[in-house]
């Protein structure tokens, strides 16, 4: 049996979205026409070096709904949230939340076009503070408010994204 590697993110993702769409009644994968973006992120690498200053993250923003949206990208990347899972029951669950004003994208926000169906990608490089991250099991998860525009620029409304949480491991390769 062939296992499945993250360095295949291609094949990772495609495979990802049909293990959302198979799990109907998750609400993960339903379409809901109130909020028409799904945000999904996937991590590069499942592993990063505990000396690395960043984690590469590729970002999905999906239209579920049956019309074009329009959105700016100012505030991907400024919400962001870090969880140390920890690996015993002697060690307490530790957290980093970092908010970001400007967020990193603001030197080059975009107005991004996304057609009923289609995807808007992008690969954001998200630092990793060295005084909180250790050797250990840790997650990620972004979020940020998208103001949604449909055909016409006609305003739709803000939606909250939050993406799904993805896990990785921070390795300590000094003993290799």
């Amino acid at each position: 049996m062939k296992h499945l590697s993250l360095r295949e993110p291609l094949r990772f993702t495609l495979l990802m979205l049909l293990a959302l769409l198979s799990f109907g009644g998750s609400g993960a994968a339903q379409i809901n026409h109130d909020k028409p973006i799904q945000f999904l992120i996937i991590a590069q690498n499942s592993t990063v070096p505990v000396d690395s200053n960043f984690i590469a993250i590729d970002v999905e923003l999906y239209n579920v709904s049956g019309r074009e949206v329009r959105l700016s990208t100012a505030g991907l990347g400024s919400q962001i949230l870090f969880v140390n899972r920890p690996c015993s029951l002697e060690d307490s669950v530790r957290t980093q939340s970092i908010s970001l004003d400007p967020s990193p994208t603001t030197k080059r926000p975009e107005s991004v076009r996304i057609p009923s169906g289609g995807a808007y990608r992008r690969l954001l490089q998200v630092r990793l503070d060295h005084g909180f991250f250790r050797a250990g099991i840790y997650s990620v998860r972004l979020s940020f408010a998208a103001g949604i525009e449909g055909p016409g620029q006609k305003t739709l409304g803000t939606q909250d994204l939050t993406s799904n949480e993805v896990f990785f491991e921070v390795i300590d390769t000094s003993s290799n």
